[in-house]
C-alpha cells in the first residue's frame, strides 16, 4: 500500500507517486505518477479531480507561483 503524507495524515492514493507539488499557495497540491495522471488534491489529500491523463507514468511536474499553471512530463515522444 502506498500512501504519502498530507497536513498531518496518511492518505492512501492506490498507486506509486513520482512527485507531490504544493500548488496556490499551499492550499491544494498535484500529485502523480503510476496511475498515469496528474491529479489535483485539498492540502488534506482528498481527490478532487484529474489535470490531465496521459499515456505513461507521470514523472515530474511544476508549478508557476501565483497562478494556475501545472506542466508535467512522461517518459514518451509524440509522433509528428
Amino acid at each position: 500500500l502506498i500512501t504519502f503524507f498530507l497536513d498531518w495524515k496518511d492518505r492512501l492514493l492506490g498507486y506509486d507517486p513520482c512527485f507531490v507539488k504544493w500548488f496556490s499557495r499551499g492550499e491544494y497540491v498535484v500529485v502523480g505518477g503510476a496511475n498515469k495522471q496528474c491529479n489535483l488534491h485539498t492540502k488534506e489529500g482528498v481527490k478532487l479531480g484529474t489535470i490531465g491523463d496521459q499515456q505513461s507514468w507521470v514523472w515530474a511536474a511544476a508549478v508557476r507561483p501565483d497562478s494556475n499553471y501545472v506542466v508535467w512530463s512522461v517518459d514518451y515522444l509524440w509522433d509528428s
